[in-house]
């Protein structure tokens, strides 16, 4: 069933956007040390986890799948092991997929919401 966001859905849904963005964005600055690397693949794999639901219960399978792979890219775990120029590219697109998925949820949850209150006058 597709539900509509109420107001504490929208707030974590921006916090689990803005969080994984802002990591990845300040890992495109030289210097890091290894550690924040592998923080930066435990808040991207979670935040990723944590859309996976939102994206099911509004049928985007395809968005799903989408950050079911960056979960799987990002995990802390089983490392991907790539070149920094790599990462590079991958963190950008991946604040990419990020910030579109945010809009693609709220979209959609907007409009459910409008169908209801049309469906109830």
């Amino acid at each position: 069933m597709v539900k509509s966001m109420s107001w504490a859905d929208f707030a974590v849904t921006v916090l689990v956007t803005i969080v994984p963005v802002l990591v990845l964005l300040l890992a495109l600055a030289p210097g890091h040390p290894y550690g924040y690397f592998i923080f930066l693949r435990w808040v991207v794999c979670v935040a990723a986890l944590i859309f996976l639901p939102m994206f099911h219960g509004h049928q985007l399978y395809g968005w799903m799948y989408a950050f079911g792979f960056i979960a799987l890219l990002y995990n802390p775990i089983f490392r991907v092991h790539l070149t920094r120029d790599i990462w590079m590219v991958l963190n950008v697109v991946t604040i990419v997929v990020f910030a579109a998925g945010f809009v693609v949820i709220w979209t959609r949850s907007r409009r459910t919401a409008k169908e209801r209150s049309q469906v109830q006058s």
